[in-house]
């Protein structure tokens, strides 16, 4: 039943790009809750799965979450509380596709996974240019809702490329400049972030990346003295943080109202709009930051220990790397990314959520990578 593992992670991949189409809404929410039930009956059919699962040394971390999860809801929510039970069905059920779908595709995964990924994203970039070709007056977003999203999915692509081991061919260097192109022009200030990390992974502290910076810094001082929208010209203009920096206020106020519990399991990214003068109510979304967005949920002591656990295992993997245990580097972009940008995204705490999926993917096949070698067994 490898297949259904395989085929069912990359659709669950897959589908949380286009859930961010708003026309695919609808039919993204079908194939999700699809995906949720046969995975469901997946777990209990094939009972010699779920056990490996529960054996397996990469996706310990995993299991660990899905129990704090588990005893927190025992504790502070009702057995009726429905939103709570779908939170924490959803949150086992996602762990469950992650971690199958390395135990039973570990080798398609870690080599060919990431080029189909950035060929998919590719095809939906070039239709968005067909019905939205202008990238240049305005922040772009081709067909999606929000360029920020629109770029996380690009600057995954670009690293995909960029990242290889092996020499890229002239079509690789020609998407890898084209996905560039759109990720700068979203405007998102991420793909700054992306960018930057890209090259210190790609050639460390090297004069060659010196060099590099060079070029870049001429570059960007030029950009940002054109009239753009680009990541580069929002990145330099500092105002345009003042947005994050309510929202961080917020939700830190929002955590301190419950320091040590949380709202509960069902409030996800959450601020408490009541703590929320009435001035700026309306500009409040949500806390924009995955560390607080768990703290807020689940308080110090539970959500503390999910997010000691998800950046121990982080940096297990970074350390891992820099001792050469380690050399997928595309999957350690994804985590590292996922730590920065989590600062100002909530891009580590989702379900259905491109990045977050993608993180904890790469946590567990790195760890996989490791524990499956000759010499860690």
């Amino acid at each position: 039943m490898s297949s259904v593992a395989k085929y069912g992670f990359i659709i669950f991949v897959f589908n949380s790009i286009l859930l961010s189409v708003p026309e695919m809404k609808n039919i993204g929410d079908f194939i999700f809750f699809g995906l949720m039930f046969i995975f469901s009956i997946y777990s209990i059919v094939y009972s010699s799965i779920l056990i490996q699962f529960f054996k397996s040394k990469s996706v310990q971390f995993l299991i660990l979450i899905i129990l704090i999860n588990f005893f927190y809801w025992i504790i502070f929510h009702e057995f009726n509380d429905i939103d709570a039970i779908k939170y924490l069905s959803a949150r086992a059920i996602q762990f469950f596709i992650i971690s199958v779908a390395v135990l039973l595709n570990y080798e398609y995964f870690l080599s060919k996974f990431p080029k189909h990924l950035a060929y998919f994203v590719i095809i939906l970039v070039f239709i968005g240019l067909v019905i939205n070709p202008d990238f240049i007056s305005n922040r772009y977003l081709g067909i999606f809702w929000n360029e920020n999203a629109f770029a996380s999915f690009t600057c995954m692509s670009f690293a995909v490329f960029f990242l290889q081991a092996k020499k890229r061919t002239n079509i690789e260097n020609f998407l890898m400049i084209f996905l560039i192109i759109i990720s700068v022009s979203t405007g998102s200030r991420s793909v700054v972030v992306a960018l930057i990390l890209c090259f210190l992974l790609k050639y460390g502290l090297s004069v060659r990346n010196s060099l590099y910076s060079i070029v870049f810094i001429i570059f960007y001082l030029f950009i940002i003295n054109l009239q753009l929208s680009t990541s580069f010209n929002r990145f330099s203009a500092v105002s345009l943080f003042d947005d994050r920096i309510l929202q961080f206020k917020y939700a830190f106020i929002t955590f301190l109202n419950k320091p040590f519990f949380g709202y509960g399991i069902d409030k996800y990214s959450y601020i408490d709009m009541e703590l929320v003068p009435d001035l700026i109510f309306g500009t409040i979304i949500s806390a924009h930051n995955g560390y607080l967005a768990v703290l807020v949920q689940f308080g110090m002591i539970f959500g503390g220990a999910i997010l000691f656990i998800i950046v121990r295992q982080s940096f297990l993997n970074i350390k891992r790397f820099i001792s050469k245990q380690s050399n997928n580097t595309f999957y350690l972009f994804i985590i590292i990314f996922g730590l920065l940008t989590s600062f100002f995204e909530t891009l580590i705490t989702g379900i259905n959520e491109f990045h977050t999926i993608l993180f904890l993917f790469s946590l567990a096949i790195l760890n996989f990578s490791y524990y499956e070698s000759s010499d860690n067994k």
